[in-house]
């Protein structure tokens, strides 16, 4: 698979993305330096919601509508106004995380968001949690033909398979994801993991990550994460509905960093002995005369054995050579050659 100009998966390197969701804080210049900080944090890509307040939500102020977040209470159309970034900035900062080196796509929420990124020319398609059950939605991104992101929180197994009979013609990627503002390390449950791999056809699963703990970072690119997501500002004192649960530059570095250690660590799946592993190799085991042996007299458990290093026949044959009569006469300290 390949989203824009980056091939997704082993033995590719993990896929890096800076989240910036609501820490735009409305401000075009802030965008432009959030971007900056992403690609010089070493991230792949810049994923950010393209989404109008009415494509989420009814302007409506009841208790259905409402909703505390981050300790503030609000109705959710007010919510989404605020954190809205503005439809005719998405195209100028796409431009420009092209220009230094990084995607750029959106989890969208309805077919004009959808339009919207298509039009700009995004390598791929986003599909949140929350709308992980809008066959619909999910639908009409993957009749773009282009990858799908899957984020599966609070999703079950049944609700994964029926989102994923609606787009089977185009690649996905599932992303375990806890779907809570932050997300506690030890409800992460990675295990799930294993478990996505074992949905659709693509074999493609990351890491949509609100915990900000780099040993949950690790751990899911130890059990093989192609994608790793999570949040970026540029300051948690800025504020922000997103704040909380974001990293900073220096944060979201040290993220990458760990992301690339780990996956050195994990190296190739290539099995034998390894370039620093070849000179251990002589110390192995071999057969040795261990007693003199005249020429006639049979191979014992007595006389011969298995012994470090190399130097006779491999010690697999022990079995056969045993009561295999000496064709010559053999010292103790040789090693046993037929």
């Amino acid at each position: 698979m390949r989203i824009g100009q980056h091939d997704i998966g082993y033995p590719h390197p993990v896929f890096v993305v800076a989240e910036i969701s609501g820490n735009h804080l409305g401000r075009w210049g802030r965008c432009v330096s959030l971007a900056h900080a992403a690609a010089d944090a070493g991230a792949d890509a810049l994923k950010v919601q393209c989404f109008t307040p009415e494509s989420m939500t009814l302007d409506i102020d009841d208790d259905a509508h409402r909703i505390v977040w981050q300790g503030r209470e609000r109705t959710l159309f007010d919510l989404y106004r605020e954190t809205a970034l503005p439809l005719e900035w998405h195209r100028p900062l796409g431009l420009l995380c092209n220009t230094l080196g990084m995607e750029y796509f959106a989890a969208e929420f309805s077919r004009a968001d959808v339009d919207h990124m298509q039009a700009i020319g995004a390598p791929c398609h986003k599909c949140a949690s929350f709308e992980l059950t809008d066959i619909d939605l999910v639908r009409y991104m993957a009749a773009q033909g282009k990858p799908l992101i899957l984020s599966t929180g609070m999703a079950t197994g049944a609700e994964i398979d029926d989102t994923l009979e609606c787009c089977e013609e185009v690649p996905v990627i599932l992303l375990k994801c806890v779907s809570a503002y932050p997300a506690l390390p030890e409800n992460m449950n990675l295990a799930g993991i294993d478990v996505l791999y074992t949905y659709g056809k693509s074999g493609y699963v990351g890491l949509s990550d609100h915990s900000r703990s780099n040993a949950v970072i690790e751990a899911a690119v130890a059990m093989g994460a192609c994608l790793v997501e999570r949040h970026l500002t540029l300051s948690r004192a800025d504020g922000g509905p997103d704040a909380a649960f974001s990293d900073e530059p220096a944060e979201f570095a040290a993220m990458v960093d760990c992301i690339r250690h780990t996956s050195t660590l994990l190296g190739s799946d290539r099995l034998g002995p390894t370039d620093d592993e070849l000179p251990m190799l002589r110390y192995r085991r071999s057969l040795w005369v261990t007693a003199d042996v005249a020429q006639g007299e049979p191979f014992t458990r007595q006389n011969i054995a298995s012994l470090r290093p190399i130097g006779g026949m491999a010690p697999g044959r022990l079995a056969e050579v045993l009561d295999i009569r000496a064709p010559r006469a053999y010292r103790m300290g040789e090693p046993l050659l037929l």
